[in-house]
């Protein structure tokens, strides 16, 4: 049986919108898939940190008094007064001790 060109250009259509639906399918699927791995690779535990901070000592200037700290990772802010309506803000690295920055407003 013969049947006529739009017929079978019909069934071509169908047929490649078929194969396009399929593998638009399997993309979502490998998206899914991979969104899915790395939600659990992202709620894994975070490690401990590697080893404890040492105690150290902070040298202030002359009559400074600590009126607060802040700690912000391996960072130690401290805000001094320093006498005579004078501040200041000495930040310190927690791992060595060493003193990374001073601020004066």
């Amino acid at each position: 049986m013969v049947q006529p060109a739009s017929i079978r250009a019909l069934k071509a259509i169908v047929i490649l919108l078929s194969a396009i639906i399929v593998v638009g399918l399997g993309v979502l699927a490998y998206g899914t898939v991979q969104l899915v791995r790395n939600r659990a690779a992202d709620s894994r535990p975070a490690e401990p940190a590697a080893s404890a901070v040492e105690p150290f000592n902070i040298r202030l200037p002359a009559g400074a008094r600590v009126l607060e700290m802040d700690l912000d990772g391996d960072r130690l802010a401290v805000r001094l007064d320093l006498g005579g309506g004078r501040e200041s803000i000495q930040i310190y690295d927690v791992r060595t001790g060493m003193t990374v920055g001073v601020v004066t407003p």
